[in-house]
């Protein structure tokens, strides 16, 4: 764990799920995007993030899900959040990425929909 935030990794099927923890912020969005880099496989063609576990997340944050959305956003990738805690919600309505970035209520959902995207 470094700077008050983690990253569990799991996988349903061939979805890729980083279950996320802490709060993301600017002081540790550095060593949050590394950990998220040091995870994903170059072959992994679909993640979701899943925010259960995330007490905050500021707008370094959300820059750091937007570039995972690019990347998963290439032909032939998914991505996807799921489990919003309502602050974070808030955070990513009020900044318009919940029109780019598919969000998901759960998990199961998230991975459901992935899968058959």
């Amino acid at each position: 764990m470094q700077a008050n935030i983690d990253i569990k990794w799991g996988r349903k099927n061939r979805v890729l799920i980083a279950m996320l923890e802490g709060r993301f912020d600017g002081r540790n969005a550095d060593a949050f995007e590394r950990m998220l880099d040091l995870g994903i496989d170059p072959g992994d063609e679909a993640l979701i993030m899943d925010f259960e576990h995330v007490s905050f997340m500021s707008s370094a944050g959300l820059r750091i899900g937007l570039r995972m959305a690019k990347r998963f956003g290439e032909p032939g990738k998914r991505f996807a959040v799921c489990a919003l805690p309502e602050s974070v919600r808030h955070i990513v309505t009020v900044s318009g990425f919940d029109k780019i970035i598919p969000i998901y209520d759960t998990q199961a959902s998230a991975v459901e929909a992935v899968e058959n995207g």
